[in-house]
């Protein structure tokens, strides 16, 4: 009986392993914050984004002399490269929480 009692190998390594587990606790929590945070901005941001292609593909209009065509056409290519980014950017936040 007296084989069968476990030693801890330092005096405080319960109050550092409770610390640890806190921690970590808490680091899961805010993940899961900024997560739900990055989800909201990019559903928002994505809207505002195919809200404003809608507004400048309308025909014939030019804003400060240079045609609505050319203007799309710009911000097609850095909406879709920030897409792609952010897109990028949540999958890998998705996978860091479901690794925890």
């Amino acid at each position: 009986m007296s084989k069968s009692k476990l030693e801890m190998p330092f005096s405080d390594f319960e109050d550092r392993m409770m610390i640890r587990i806190g921690k970590e606790l808490s680091y899961k929590t805010s993940l899961v914050k900024s997560l739900n945070l990055s989800l909201l901005f990019f559903i928002l941001g994505s809207g505002f984004g195919l809200m404003l292609a809608g507004l400048l593909s309308r025909p014939g209009d030019a804003i400060a002399g240079i045609p609505a065509s050319q203007i799309l056409f710009f911000f097609q290519l850095v909406f879709v490269i920030l897409v792609i980014i952010q897109a990028e950017q949540l999958i890998k936040l998705f996978y860091k929480l479901k690794n925890l």
